[in-house]
């Protein structure tokens, strides 16, 4: 979104798992043509395309990410106990490249929110989306 580009890179990344988090997502009408099924190591995924772990830290945006379409998710680094990671800034845009520079660190609310967000999700979603 061009408006997250006003923001620093920190403010627009926490801005749009918080919008994830809470189903400000586009509507999605589309269905994944069973051409995209795709297997790994026995799991079977509605299409290839995931999320890589770092973009949704915390386990707060695993909904609005399945919602809009990823194929499968991976949530953290996760530790043990709750931790800030690096101090700020530490998210750089490199506007020419087209790219960013993540140097969070492991931020991390911790493993015992994780763990429960995670086990809300699978509640939730168990026989169409989790495979653990």
């Amino acid at each position: 979104m061009p408006c997250f580009q006003l923001l620093d890179a920190e403010t627009a990344h926490v801005l749009g798992v918080k919008m994830l988090s809470f189903g400000i997502v586009p509507f999605k009408t589309y269905q994944d043509p069973p051409s995209l099924t795709t297997s790994v190591w026995g799991r079977t995924f509605s299409n290839p395309i995931g999320v890589a772990a770092g973009f949704d830290k915390h386990a707060e945006a695993m909904e609005g990410l399945r919602k809009i379409g990823f194929g499968f998710i991976e949530v953290g680094s996760v530790t043990p106990l709750p931790q800030l990671g690096n101090p700020k800034p530490r998210v750089f845009r490199l506007t020419e490249d087209e790219a960013v520079i993540n140097r969070y660190g492991f931020n991390s609310v911790g493993h015992p929110v994780v763990a429960e967000r995670m086990k809300k999700f699978r509640q939730k979603n168990r026989k169409e989306y989790c495979w653990y």
